[in-house]
């Protein structure tokens, strides 16, 4: 498919949304720490609306994902609908997908949202902070950030997750680590504040991965804990498709 304007996959922004939110990421699976962080961003942020964009292929990931797109959205619709995420407040849209299965570079991401997007509703993105010591990595990072504001899903297991939920001092630790290191990277200290302000204070911090719930639906005898990662009609839709069996190498 042509990357021009023209096939640009419409999104359907309701009415009254001052903010939308691009959350992309592979969601193979979408697992509950994904839903709900996608709750916190709608509840936080004042008349937004949070837009679920399931990634063709990452390009920090060697590996396509195990389920196929329409399996990922599925997932994804399900995953909503059991939070009571509903359509005014969430949905999904799969331009990446539909641009076929080539590398997802988000700046182009980000500008194809842009034509699509009322002009007055601003765009923010939502990226992990395991990606934020790689972020300067990303194709045109400086450009995303003057594009769109991030806001940071803080995942634990890195030495700034330090605290079991986000707080002031979590968040002036990250602006200090940006200012000092920056992921090898020389940010402009506007670039610095915004990359800080990202994080929601009060947000807990969770260490779920979708490799690790892979890894675990192999497993018959771990259903406990699988309750716990997952909603029910996703656990539900992987078992009836029988997703994920031989995944285990990665």
């Amino acid at each position: 498919m042509p990357d021009g304007l023209a096939s640009v996959k419409p999104i359907t922004v309701p009415e009254g949304t001052r903010v939308v939110v691009l959350f992309g990421g592979s969601f193979d699976p979408p697992h509950r720490s994904h839903l709900a962080f996608a709750r916190l961003i709608n509840e936080t942020i004042h008349d937004s609306w949070v837009c679920m964009v399931p990634a063709a292929r990452s390009p920090f990931k060697i590996d396509a994902p195990g389920a196929t797109g329409e399996q990922r959205v599925d997932m994804l619709r399900l995953g909503l609908h059991d939070i009571q995420l509903g359509s005014h407040q969430a949905g999904i849209w799969t331009d990446e997908l539909d641009r076929g299965g080539r590398t997802s570079y988000f700046i182009e991401t980000l500008r194809r949202a842009r034509t699509v997007v009322p002009p007055d509703v601003t765009i923010r993105f939502v990226f992990g902070s395991d990606q934020l010591a790689a972020f300067h990595r990303w194709r045109d990072a400086h450009a995303i950030l003057s594009l769109a504001a991030p806001i940071i899903l803080m995942r634990g297991g890195s030495e700034l997750a330090t605290r079991p939920t986000v707080d002031q001092a979590m968040i002036d630790d990250v602006r200090q680590w940006l200012a000092r290191e920056g992921g090898c990277e020389t940010w402009s200290p506007e670039e610095v504040d915004q990359l800080a302000a990202g994080l929601i204070e009060g947000q807990p911090i969770e260490d779920t991965a979708s490799t690790q719930i892979r890894m675990l639906l192999t497993e018959q005898s771990r259903s406990i804990l699988l309750n716990r990662l997952l909603t029910p009609s996703v656990l539900a839709y992987i078992r009836r498709e029988e997703l994920y069996k031989d995944d285990t190498d990665d």
